[in-house]
């Protein structure tokens, strides 16, 4: 996987993107089981921000049954062309 000028928002989404994929869960389904409101979710979901909600991601990694090392323990997260603002 080649990254290019990603943000932490974009990887957080790209990472949820794959996580709804494997798991077969909706992006409705995942903001009920967190509790994130639907907004929110979408703005996760869609990369609407450049920093991700940490609070958030240890609320989505509950929903997938995964811990947050699994959830960061991705190529995605380790590209050093990932922009840190």
């Amino acid at each position: 996987m080649i990254i290019y000028n990603m943000n932490i928002g974009q990887a957080v989404a790209k990472r949820v993107q794959d996580l709804l994929k494997k798991y077969d869960k909706t992006q409705y389904r995942l903001a009920k089981d967190t509790l994130i409101s639907h907004n929110t979710m979408t703005s996760i979901v869609n990369a609407k921000n450049k920093t991700a909600n940490l609070n958030s991601i240890f609320l989505i990694c509950r929903a997938f049954g995964i811990t947050v090392d699994e959830f960061f323990n991705d190529p995605i997260f380790k590209s050093d062309k990932l922009e840190i603002e």
